[in-house]
């Protein structure tokens, strides 16, 4: 019995020696290394495997070199930058089939019947060109009577906000005005007034940009194409003026095209117009920064706004 017990000890005392575990984690690393370059030569299992290996060997001399708990702590840390590391990630072409098994699980309890559905709106919804999103949105409207007898107003626009850009690639920016009307384009203008990316006035390149005006579905839409490159952050001001009837057009408002992160809106009108603002489709509410005056509002709205949510003002002469 004292032979045994003497074994029993010796096993004990190997079973906690770093030693024994350095070498217990070396060949699961090599093992690691062994299934990643020839069971599974590519793909994320090939990238997990092999930086797994790396993982549990390197973490294995560092546990040798210090004690147990610090040791865990390194190891998961470093097994979970494996896992979830962006550049891991990144390399993958498959990512969004991962997303949808990691969301299936997550909203399994929720609404396990629709979780694609659900995946497929959030898709839709991300940037797929350069325009990552807008930042600070912020809208002035000044509207004018021009000739009160026909209903026919002048607006002039000043917007700013930042954007935001995927990248420092160049691209084209597209800025879009949209004015309703029945056909009478004579009796439409849209004038840009100013145009300036981070501080630069540019609004002449920017006319020379400037498409031919087209109607569809009853709206007229001018489009100027701007060039941008070598930054990720653009800082927009412009200052448009249009001329249009509210028989044709009663309506102000704004529709997200791309993300955006904050909004700020205000409008002036003369005595006689009333307004009715109304959000569209937003999740959070646009709430009153100033006292609200019969021809005078400003709103804000702190959050996110998806692509076609925004807000509208509708205007009618009283």
């Amino acid at each position: 019995m004292s032979w045994l017990k003497d074994r029993w000890d010796d096993a004990c005392k190997i079973l906690k020696s770093k030693a024994f575990w350095m070498l217990i984690l070396s060949l699961i690393g090599i093992g690691l290394y062994v299934l990643g370059c020839f069971v599974y030569p590519e793909g994320i299992i090939h990238e997990v495997l092999f930086q797994a290996g790396n993982v549990i060997i390197v973490s294995g001399v560092i546990g040798f070199l210090s004690n147990a708990s610090t040791f865990l702590g390194i190891f998961k840390k470093d097994i979970q930058s494996v896992v979830y590391g962006e550049e891991l990630l990144a390399n993958q072409k498959d990512v969004t089939s991962y997303w949808k098994t990691a969301s299936k699980q997550m909203f399994k309890n929720k609404f396990p019947d629709i979780h694609e559905e659900f995946l497929s709106v959030i898709e839709a919804n991300l940037p797929k060109d350069e325009v990552s999103y807008y930042k600070d949105y912020e809208m002035r409207s000044v509207i004018e009577w021009e000739n009160e007898n026909e209903s026919r107003v002048k607006v002039t626009d000043i917007v700013r906000f930042e954007l935001i850009a995927d990248s420092k690639k160049k691209f084209t920016y597209p800025l879009k005005n949209w004015i309703k009307t029945s056909g009478e384009g004579n009796k439409i203008s849209s004038t840009m007034l100013s145009f300036k990316v981070n501080g630069e006035e540019r609004v002449d390149e920017v006319n020379k940009h400037k498409q031919t005006p087209t109607v569809q579905d009853g709206e007229r839409c001018e489009e100027f194409d701007v060039p941008l490159g070598g930054k990720r952050l653009y800082q927009i001001t412009y200052k448009v003026e249009k001329r249009f009837s509210l028989l044709e057009d009663h309506c102000k408002g704004f529709q997200a095209k791309y993300i955006v992160k904050n909004c700020r809106f205000s409008i002036e009108v003369p005595e006689n117009i009333h307004m009715q603002f109304e959000s569209r489709g937003a999740l959070n509410r646009f709430e009153d920064i100033e006292e609200i005056k019969s021809n005078k509002m400003t709103k804000i709205y702190n959050g996110i706004l998806l692509p076609k949510q925004g807000f509208i003002v509708a205007l009618q002469k009283q």
